[in-house]
């Protein structure tokens, strides 16, 4: 079984791998109220080693982007959503959402998009952060699995699964959140959904526990107690 971890990447204007390259926004029309930002960035970019010293090969990643704009970039029903702020975990916080992803494509090795913001309370700010032109940087968030037989420089990821396109204000303390708290923990896909293997290991001690016979239980407790922190392990 091939365990997964949480990565983010971070992308700054002021670095030379991109961030936020260009802002969109349009004049209010008399009695109307204004539009809210729209934003082109590089999201990600292939067959280099990133600041985290990370290669993503463009052949595991073409096909990463084909189901992201598949599944969620759809024109009329978007579900490409992403937050305002440090990334907390796999699933997309709703009351964080600050825009979506309207356009991903491919130039060389580099994935450009397009986004816009939304009317709500955290797009309204990155919205006024934009429009004083102050400097946001974007961070791809998703679900990863690294080659471990790899010997070259860094680290090359073999499988991915992009969660969400987030925007974020530091460069550096995104990086050190997920390295300290979540990189280090493993997950695995269960019908479809990741979850992490600590919580899984729980689940399946409650399903053993619920068929214990009436002969020999100390020896099925030994057996199950030690499956179990086997498991347990595996997160740590």
């Amino acid at each position: 079984m091939r365990y997964h971890k949480l990565i983010v990447e971070n992308r700054f204007e002021e670095s030379n791998d991109g961030g936020i390259l260009k802002v969109f926004t349009e004049d209010a029309k008399p009695g109307e109220k204004a539009a809210l930002a729209r934003f082109e960035a590089l999201l990600i970019q292939a067959e280099i080693e990133n600041r985290n010293g990370r290669r993503y090969p463009k052949r595991v990643m073409i096909p990463v982007v084909e189901k992201y704009i598949r599944d969620r970039v759809v024109a009329g029903a978007y579900r490409s959503f992403g937050e305002l702020g440090h990334p907390e975990g796999v699933e997309i916080n709703l009351d964080r959402v600050s825009h979506i992803v309207t356009e991903m494509h491919w130039e060389g090795n580099n994935v450009l998009g397009k986004c816009q913001l939304l009317d709500t309370a955290n797009g309204r700010i990155a919205d006024t952060i934009l429009k004083s032109s102050c400097k946001l940087g974007v961070s791809t968030r998703g679900m990863g699995a690294l080659d471990e037989e790899y010997s070259g420089p860094g680290d090359k990821v073999v499988e991915f699964d992009l969660v969400a396109i987030d925007i974020v204000a530091d460069p550096s303390a995104p990086q050190g959140w997920v390295r300290g708290i979540c990189e280090n923990k493993n997950y695995i896909i269960d019908s479809g959904q990741y979850q992490m293997v600590q919580e899984k290991a729980y689940e399946n001690l409650e399903k053993t526990l619920s068929s214990m016979p009436r002969k020999e239980v100390d020896i099925f407790l030994v057996e199950a107690l030690s499956k179990f922190f086997k498991d347990f392990n595996k997160s740590i």
